[in-house]
């Protein structure tokens, strides 16, 4: 059981107490939130599926951050004819705007979906813990 990003338990928005807004687990900065929001939406997962689902998100999240720096330093490489230095950075998720615009898709792509892969793995952890 592996399900994708768009799957109804991360995006399904809920009234939560204390918040003004409704929440869905995948864009819910505070883990123990999203844990109760996927309590709530998939009461039958347990702790082992839990734990599986965040060992899952926690690989997707470490490749997703090794193709963005691969394809960062690439991109460097190709624009300024050197290797990326971080005082380089300067928009958010693609490093600079000088890059080809192939390289800020797939930059913006590993960026937000190592987000949220970050995100839901945090949740399922702390719901590996909590679970029954």
């Amino acid at each position: 059981m592996m399900p994708s990003l768009n799957h109804p338990v991360y995006t399904t928005r809920m009234r939560m107490r204390g918040w003004t807004v409704r929440q869905c687990a995948k864009y819910c900065h505070a883990p123990s939130v999203a844990r109760a929001l996927m309590r709530k939406l998939a009461p039958e997962w347990g702790r082992a599926e839990h734990l599986q689902l965040a060992q899952y998100h926690e690989a997707r999240l470490r490749k997703l951050n090794a193709i963005w720096a691969a394809v960062l330093n690439r991109a460097a490489l190709e624009t300024f004819g050197r290797p990326w230095q971080v005082w380089d950075y300067r928009v958010c998720a693609i490093g600079s705007d000088a890059f080809a615009e192939r390289h800020k898709r797939v930059l913006r792509h590993c960026a937000y979906r190592a987000t949220e892969h970050g995100t839901l793995a945090r949740a399922h952890r702390l719901a590996a813990k909590k679970g029954r």
